[in-house]
């Protein structure tokens, strides 16, 4: 079975990123063995070629066997390519700093909370 991952790693769309057919230029290509979008008009037949299939380099675009699949308690979230959001956690710095920053906002809140307990008082 052939799958392709559009959603890990890509663009946000909205106003500012449109979801056009372009988005779909990746897909189109593997599906058909290699045809861009802009000619899948002239030159796709319909046909399905697995060795053009195969022969496809996209990370996104891979083949799993049932029994893969099964391996994975017949989720279809596969995990093609490494999702970059979960890898932004090694990228914060060091645990130590994190938390002496952290308290150091804590106490500056604590100070303004005090600050307008007295106030009100």
């Amino acid at each position: 079975m052939w799958f392709y991952d559009m959603r890990t790693n890509a663009p946000s769309y909205g106003k500012r990123t449109l979801f056009g057919r372009e988005a779909f230029d990746g897909f189109v290509k593997a599906y058909t063995g290699g045809i861009e979008l802009n000619k899948v008009a002239t030159d796709y037949d319909g046909g399905i070629d697995e060795e053009k299939r195969k022969a496809v380099k996209d990370p996104r675009w891979q083949c799993f066997t049932r029994d893969q699949i099964a391996v994975k308690n017949d989720s279809l979230d596969i995990g093609l390519i490494e999702d970059e959001s979960l890898n932004k956690n090694g990228r914060l710095g060091d645990p130590l700093d994190i938390a002496k920053e952290a308290l150091e906002e804590l106490s500056d809140i604590q100070q303004e909370l005090r600050k307008i307990i007295e106030l009100l008082a």
